[in-house]
C-alpha cells in the first residue's frame, strides 16, 4: 500500500531542493578599462636533471601566458584599452623553474620497495603591478602554479592490455606531459587575471 505521507514528504523535499537550486543571477560586473604593458620578461631556472622546460622557447611561454591572461581578463570584464585606461597593469616577469629531486617507494608489499626515482618539480610564478590612475596608488600582485611528478602503482594502459600489475604493487613514475610548462605558463596567466580583477574591484 502506498504511504501518502511519504509521497507528500518527498514532494515537499523536492520542491525545497528546487527552490534552493534556483538562485537569483548575480548582477553583471561593470567594465573596467586598463592599459597593459605586454613586455613580459621570461626567466628560466633549471638544473642538470632538466627534461621538460627546454622543449619550448621563451616566446612560446610568453604567448601562452598572455593569451590566457588576456582571455581571462576579458571574461572578467577587465578590458584592455591603452587609450583610455582607469588602471595601468604591468607584468614584470614570468619565472619558470624545473628542478629534479629523488623519491623513494615506501611500500613493504611491493617488489619495488626502496626503489629510487628521479622526480621533476615544476614551478611558475608571475608578478607585476597595478596602478590606479586616479589615486596613483600602486599595488603588487603575484600568481603562481606548481606541480611535481609522482609515483603510482595503478596500472598503466599498457599494463591493463597485457594483464600486468594486477596486484597494483609495481611502481612507476607518472611523467609530466611534454607540454607541462606551456600549461603552467597559461595557468599563471589565468591566475594573474583573477588576482588583478580582485584587486581592482575590492
Amino acid at each position: 500500500m502506498i504511504d501518502l505521507r511519504n509521497i507528500i514528504w518527498m514532494a515537499f523535499a523536492s520542491m525545497s531542493l528546487s527552490s534552493c537550486l534556483v538562485s537569483v543571477p548575480p548582477e553583471p560586473e561593470t567594465e573596467v578599462r586598463v592599459s597593459l604593458d605586454e613586455t613580459v620578461a621570461i626567466e628560466i631556472i633549471k638544473d642538470n636533471g632538466t627534461r621538460f622546460i627546454t622543449l619550448y622557447s621563451e616566446e612560446d611561454y610568453r604567448k601562452a601566458f598572455l593569451d590566457y591572461f588576456k582571455s581571462s581578463m576579458n571574461e572578467k570584464k577587465i578590458i584592455i584599452d591603452n587609450a583610455n585606461p582607469e588602471f595601468s597593469v604591468s607584468v614584470t616577469k614570468l619565472e619558470l623553474t624545473e628542478i629534479s629531486t629523488l623519491d623513494t617507494v615506501k611500500d613493504e608489499r611491493s617488489p619495488d620497495n626502496g626503489r629510487i626515482f628521479d622526480i621533476a618539480i615544476a614551478k611558475g610564478i608571475a608578478s607585476g603591478t597595478i596602478t590606479n590612475l586616479v589615486t596613483q596608488k600602486t599595488e603588487l600582485w603575484t600568481a603562481d602554479r606548481d606541480k611535481k611528478e609522482r609515483l603510482t602503482s595503478f596500472q598503466s594502459p599498457a599494463q591493463i592490455i597485457k594483464g600486468e600489475n594486477k596486484e597494483l604493487n609495481e611502481y612507476r613514475k607518472k611523467d609530466f606531459d611534454k607540454n607541462e610548462f606551456v600549461s603552467i605558463a597559461a595557468q599563471c596567466g589565468q591566475k594573474a587575471a583573477t588576482q588583478i580583477s580582485k584587486t581592482i574591484r575590492k
